[in-house]
């Protein structure tokens, strides 16, 4: 019962150890996807209000939006970078995704740059992976507790029998009464012996 028991929650430990690592990179790479999509909507939202106004005066919409003329155009294609910022609330450096991008306007070239904070996110996977730590705990001592179970319950008829098997002597007396069981198998087994 051991080799059995010991190889069942060593598999399912090794299962349970690599879900939570490839979980929580699935679920950051999600998340993060989302946050681009949300960056790339800002921007298409950002290039309409440009055509209403001047983009000098983009800085009174947004508080994680900034806008600096360029002498040229060095690059035309959007740039996702991580980049750790100053937060005045927190007071301290947090992630955050930044998209950058370029946009010429009225003849004069600007350098758009809109940053996502990732400190929600981060708390986020970290709640995920300590849930699924907890779950692992529980799923071991479960385990166990259903290990042990089973070796009482279900084991012990066998135990006994095999105990009669030793003290049994053919001069001496007969094989003790098989007492029934719940296991189909244990009982194929005792009526075998008692034939």
């Amino acid at each position: 019962t051991h080799y059995i028991s010991a190889r069942f929650i060593g598999i399912v430990v090794l299962v349970t150890l690599l879900s939570i690592p490839i979980s929580f990179f699935i679920i950051r790479k999600i998340m993060w996807n989302n946050v681009d999509e949300n960056l790339l909507f800002q921007k298409e939202w950002i290039l309409k209000r440009t055509q209403d106004f001047h983009p000098d005066d983009i800085d009174e919409l947004s508080h994680n939006i900034s806008i600096n003329e360029v002498e040229d155009l060095s690059r035309n294609e959007d740039k996702f970078t991580y980049k750790n910022l100053f937060n005045e609330k927190e007071n301290e450096f947090t992630k955050h995704r930044v998209l950058d991008f370029y946009k010429t306007i009225n003849g004069k070239t600007y350098h758009f740059k809109i940053s996502h904070s990732l400190v929600e996110n981060e708390d986020i996977l970290k709640a995920i992976v300590t849930i699924q730590g907890c779950v692992f705990l529980v799923l071991i001592i479960a385990l166990t507790l259903i290990n042990r179970h089973v070796e009482r319950k279900v084991w012990q008829p066998f135990y006994r029998v095999l105990l009669a098997l030793k003290n049994y002597r053919i001069d001496h007396q007969n094989f003790p009464k098989p007492e029934q069981s719940s296991i189909l198998e244990m009982n194929s087994l005792n009526y075998s012996l008692v034939d």
